[in-house]
C-alpha cells in the first residue's frame, strides 16, 4: 500500500515520529519507538544483527528508517530517552486477513481447491505475539540500559512460504495446491 499513498507514510512515519519525539523532548518521556524488520530490506545473511545496514525497498520502509534516524537524532542531540525496537514478522489472534498466515488459514479452511500465494522462496521469522509484546515490556523496564539502542524482536529460526503452507497443511490434514499468482 505504500507505493500507491507515499504521502500517507510520510505523514505518520516521518512527521508522526517528530511530533512525538518532540512532545517527548517537551514533557521530559521516555520514548519507545517501533520500527520494522523491513529496514533491512534483503539482507545477506540470517540471522539479521541490529548493527547490520538498512536498505529501503520500499517508500514503507523508506519511512521508517527516517523514523528510526529521527529517534537517534533526538537521542545523540537532546539527550532524549529512545528505544528502537524492530519486530520481525508477527502473528496472532487478530492479525490482519492481509497477512500470509491468516491468507493461508483462511483459504484452506475456506475449502478452496486450490490456494493463490505468491513467492513460495520467500523466508520470514515468523513470532508469536505474546513474544513481541514481552519484548516491549523487557525494553520498557530497562529503559536506562536501552537508550539509544536498537532492538530486534525475533528468533533465529525462519521459514520459506513453501514450508509454511506445508506445514499448515499438516496440521489441518488437507492435501494444498498451490496456485502462484505474480501479483502477490
Amino acid at each position: 500500500y505504500s507505493y500507491e499513498a507515499v504521502d500517507s507514510f510520510i505523514q505518520t512515519n516521518i512527521i508522526g515520529v517528530n511530533n512525538i519525539l518532540s512532545s517527548a523532548l517537551k514533557n521530559n518521556c521516555q520514548v519507545v519507538h517501533t520500527s520494522t524488520s523491513e529496514v533491512y530490506g534483503e539482507p545477506e545473511k540470517f540471522p539479521i544483527k541490529e548493527s547490520d545496514k538498512v536498505f529501503a525497498k520500499s517508500p514503507y520502509s523508506a519511512t521508517k528508517i527516517a523514523g528510526d534516524q529521527l529517534c537517534h537524532s533526538y537521542y545523540r542531540t537532546f539527550g532524549l530517552p529512545v528505544t528502537l525496537i524492530r519486530p520481525f514478522n508477527t502473528f496472532g489472534p487478530r492479525q490482519s486477513l492481509r497477512a500470509v498466515i491468516p491468507t493461508i488459514i483462511n483459504q484452506v479452511i475456506g475449502n478452496k481447491k486450490k490456494i493463490k500465494l505468491g513467492n513460495l522462496s520467500t523466508k520470514r521469522n515468523f513470532n508469536f505475539i505474546g513474544d513481541i509484546v514481552n519484548g516491549f515490556e523487557l525494553a520498557i523496564k530497562s529503559n536506562k540500559k536501552t537508550n539509544g539502542e536498537i532492538i530486534n524482536l525475533g528468533s533465529n529460526y525462519e521459514i520459506s512460504i513453501l514450508k509454511l503452507t506445508k506445514l499448515i497443511s499438516k496440521i489441518v490434514n488437507k492435501k494444498i495446491i498451490i496456485k502462484q499468482n505474480k501479483i502477490r
